[in-house]
């Protein structure tokens, strides 16, 4: 269990930095301590699902991608390629409704009725 709560704190640091954030910024926002912020990454503390969903949104990236395993070598000012495609694949989803919905207004539009 420790594993996944060393996994989760890792991608928030990681997150938070790549925002240039503060621990104390992310914990204003989501009214929580920073000293809740601390332990949680450095895997030492767990959250609740409540604040685990709550942080996925203010990073604005799916639940699960706070659960990838990154390599542990890496800096927490790397890249997180793995993060980005997930909120890659959430664009391009946004992306084909959209065009499937503008599509369907310009058929719409050419139909003589």
């Amino acid at each position: 269990m420790g594993q996944i709560k060393q996994i989760l704190g890792d991608n928030i640091r990681r997150l938070r930095v790549s925002k240039g954030w503060t621990q104390v910024y992310l914990a204003d926002v989501l009214e929580l301590t920073p000293s809740f912020f601390t332990l949680v990454e450095s895997g030492q503390r767990g959250m609740s699902l409540e604040v685990i969903e709550a942080t996925a949104k203010v990073f604005d990236v799916p639940v699960a991608s706070l659960f990838i395993e990154h390599n542990n070598t890496s800096k927490v000012s790397d890249d997180a390629p793995l993060l980005r495609n997930a909120e890659l694949l959430q664009l391009k989803q946004k992306l084909l409704q959209d065009i499937q919905k503008s599509l369907n207004e310009s058929i719409d539009a050419l139909i003589v009725e």
